[in-house]
């Protein structure tokens, strides 16, 4: 049998001194570097998913808030020209006015939301009609109140109802968007990241 001194002397030396040893030791640590740069790298597209996700829902929240309250403020204005008492007519014009911030509240929120361009649009033409409503019921309410029931019917039959015809079309336009986003979204992020993770 043939002997080898080197591979005796090979094995003498101290584990810390192989060339094998470090080798291993070494590609240890760049599978270890990789698979943390691929975690860190996995949450951040995580969160990045979670932010748009909690953005777009935020829209969408703000959006049912605004069509909410401005349903609302149209039953009232019903409500107001069949009272007959001052004072639950003052009730009505009460509330009338808090839906009216609310709904300001929820518009000037979603404006300033991040915005695609025709969601941005479709924003703009609400604003517009909501401007011309928002001067027919000041009307409605001052006819009401003193007394111009007959009048204030009309308007509600003639110019209001035609308004809000138009406003709330513009409004489940932009609600079908932001859903249809929001599902396309999801299923491309969940897709991504299970693309990503069968890499790690």
């Amino acid at each position: 049998m043939h002997y080898n001194p080197l591979s005796a002397v090979e094995r003498q030396r101290p584990w810390y001194n192989r060339p094998l040893t470090w080798a291993f030791a070494i590609l240890l640590c760049l599978i270890g570097l990789i698979t943390s740069l691929a975690s860190i790298s996995l949450q951040k597209i995580e969160t990045e998913i979670l932010d748009d996700t909690l953005v777009k829902t935020e829209k969408l929240r703000l959006l049912d808030e605004m069509v909410h309250h401005s349903r609302q403020r149209s039953v009232l204005l019903r409500d107001l020209v069949l009272a007959d008492d001052p004072f639950d007519q003052d009730e009505i014009i009460q509330k009338h006015s808090t839906l009216a911030g609310k709904y300001l509240a929820a518009r000037t929120a979603l404006a300033k939301s991040p915005l695609s361009s025709e969601e941005q649009t479709i924003l703009d033409n609400i604003i517009e009609t909501n401007s011309d409503g928002y001067e027919l019921q000041q009307q409605i309410k001052e006819l009401a109140s003193t007394g111009h029931l007959d009048e204030a019917q009309r308007l509600i039959a003639n110019e209001l109802g035609p308004n809000r015809e138009m406003i709330y079309p513009e409004m489940m336009n932009m609600r079908d968007i932001l859903v249809s986003s929001s599902n396309v979204s999801v299923h491309s992020s969940a897709q991504l990241l299970s693309r990503y993770r069968n890499t790690l």
